[in-house]
């Protein structure tokens, strides 16, 4: 997740990527965000309500007026053939990008996780929720202050933009 204020958006960004922790335990105080851009991050949460959850606690953050774009992966995507919705796709992290060689040597004995030398990568199996159609839209049913300004499908993803309508009660 990205927001956006006045301040620097990679201050109060920094521990918010992706982490279902801190969705659930946000440092940041009620209405204090005028954009929310989350790409490629709702579709990590392993179950509905820990989707609902982070929808929610954007909302909470979210000033009155302030706007949400959310993409997730899309089932119904040409690129990908998907058997289920729930699936764990290979994710191939550079070398560089692991701390040392040491911690390489590690990580390669961990289940499921290979080492692809040619590539100079480690590959991990990372979960995805696929999204259908009208699903990503669903999720957003009982905010009663949230309204679907857009909702479309482009290049394999399922988008929303959505604006906060009234404070929460």
């Amino acid at each position: 997740f990205f927001f956006f204020k006045q301040k620097t958006a990679y201050e109060i960004s920094a521990c918010l990527v992706g982490s279902e922790m801190c969705i659930r335990d946000s440092p940041m105080r009620d209405e204090c965000v005028d954009v929310i851009l989350s790409i490629a991050v709702v579709h990590h949460f392993s179950t509905r309500a820990l989707r609902i959850q982070a929808l929610r606690e954007l909302n909470r953050i979210l000033r009155v007026g302030g706007k949400i774009f959310i993409q997730v992966w899309a089932l119904e995507q040409d690129e990908r053939k998907f058997e289920h919705q729930d699936v764990f796709v290979p994710w191939h992290l550079q070398y560089k990008y692991e701390d040392e060689e040491e911690n390489i040597n590690e990580v390669i004995k961990e289940k499921d996780v290979i080492n692809d030398a040619e590539k100079k990568t480690i590959v991990y199996k990372r979960y995805y929720h696929v999204f259908q159609k009208g699903e990503l839209e669903e999720l957003f049913k009982d905010f009663e202050n949230i309204e679907i300004e857009e909702s479309f499908y482009d290049h394999a993803n399922w988008g929303v933009i959505a604006r906060k309508t009234k404070k929460l009660v």
